[in-house]
């Protein structure tokens, strides 16, 4: 899907929020029901699946472990959670319609593998080796969410919205290598460490449903709860050079960075 045709999905949900205000029963008379402005702030915890990327660290951890007899594996759990934030825009139509443009971060936690090996003869040597993995996806992403909002003039009121994304991801990939060797012998101990980090990044459009409800502290204070689904995938992933992330355990089939989950929101705004 094309930047320009994302585009023109966003404007035209603007475009077209005045008509859908009056098709939901909204009053656009600015006597009854004028046009308000507000800004806000939300706060996101999100539970999400990364796809392909935890098949890699799987699939790595499988084969270290199968490659060298006494190696200690530890991941972590398939399931990520991440947490972040977005600031946001409000545009109200009428009594029925909000028009709500954003920017978010999220921070999508970490998938990880360490390895250690040890091995020792007392009577020579030891031996300790360990390497860890870590990858740390995040996004930053801008969109708009179009909401229906039956009953925004009492104080509590519900909000079922509808929108899309352009979500910019991109996953920091760790890698560290530790080595200790100790000979019983001359009693000196041979140490290194080695570190190198990089970065894949991709771009994908992403759809996204809520529902929640809001709260109208006063007339201008306004603060919500809400649950959103949202379906955000990132077919590829490549590192300043061009280089694509591929898992080399598949044939070095592309992996992808799955966003699609479940995000639980609190948030506030005050509308002028």
């Amino acid at each position: 899907m094309s930047k320009i045709y994302v585009a023109a999905c966003l404007i035209g949900l603007v475009l077209a929020s005045p008509a859908l205000a009056q098709m939901f029963g909204g009053s656009m008379n600015p006597d009854s029901a004028p046009l308000r402005f507000g800004i806000g702030m939300t706060f996101t915890t999100s539970l999400y699946f990364p796809g392909d990327l935890n098949n890699l660290v799987d699939d790595f951890a499988e084969a270290s472990g199968a490659e060298l007899d006494g190696l200690e594996v530890d991941d972590t759990p398939s399931l990520l959670f991440g947490v972040g934030g977005r600031a946001q825009a409000q545009l109200t139509l009428g009594s029925m319609l909000q028009v709500e443009p954003w920017i978010e971060y999220l921070y999508g936690g970490e998938r990880s593998v360490d390895l250690y090996y040890f091995e020792t003869d007392y009577d020579s040597y030891s031996l300790e080796e360990g390497l860890t993995l870590d990858f740390k996806p995040s996004y930053v992403a801008p969109g708009v969410t179009l909401y229906v909002t039956p009953g925004m003039a009492s104080g509590l009121y519900p909000k079922l919205g509808v929108g899309l994304g352009i979500y910019m991801g991109k996953v920091k990939v760790d890698q560290s290598y530790e080595y200790a060797y100790y000979d019983y012998g001359t009693d000196m101990t041979t140490y290194d460490y080695q570190s190198v980090s990089e970065e894949y990044s991709g771009t994908a459009v992403g759809l996204h449903g809520v529902a929640g409800i809001a709260f109208a502290v006063t007339d201008n204070i306004r603060i919500e709860a809400t649950l959103v689904g949202r379906y955000a995938k990132i077919a590829e992933l490549e590192n300043e050079d061009g280089v694509k992330l591929t898992n080399p355990y598949r044939g070095d089939e592309k992996v992808s960075l799955d966003f699609s989950g479940i995000d639980f929101r609190l948030g506030g705004s005050v509308v002028f």
